[in-house]
């Protein structure tokens, strides 16, 4: 389910199970602390993908026609996670100023280790410190 899910939300309740199974086997297993900090960086990697005319108070008023029926089409087609995965690297192909990161480097949050994610989670690091744009 984490891995595989339509929309941010059934991401993020695959790491809360996993979490929560992993705790019933071994309450002191240091993989529990390693995917609950994973868990929270879920949640910077969705944002990471979002350009700033989808999380602006302007309510997408900075994005055209074109850029709206593109993002809904690639919702409809792909789902809440992967459709905004692609519509950002679209975007970003257009408009990088648009992006604190490039879309593409998002994905390799979930691959940084404990500590670099423990940074992040805990607004330590950013993710633009710790991606290259």
């Amino acid at each position: 389910m984490r891995n595989n899910a339509y929309t941010h939300l059934s991401r993020s309740i695959g790491y809360a199970i996993e979490k929560v199974m992993l705790k019933a086997i071994d309450p002191d297993d240091p993989g529990v602390q390693s995917w609950e900090i994973r868990g929270r960086v879920l949640g910077k990697v969705g944002m990471c993908f979002a350009p700033s005319w989808q999380t602006s108070t302007l309510l997408f008023t900075d994005a055209d026609k074109k850029t709206l029926m593109n993002w809904a089409g690639n919702l409809d087609e792909l789902g809440e996670w992967n459709g905004n995965r692609l519509t950002a690297m679209q975007e970003y192909e257009v408009s990088p100023e648009n992006f604190a990161v490039n879309p593409t480097e998002c994905e390799k949050l979930l691959g940084l280790g404990d500590e670099d994610m423990l940074s992040l989670v805990e607004g330590q690091k950013s993710t633009s410190e710790l991606l290259t744009r």
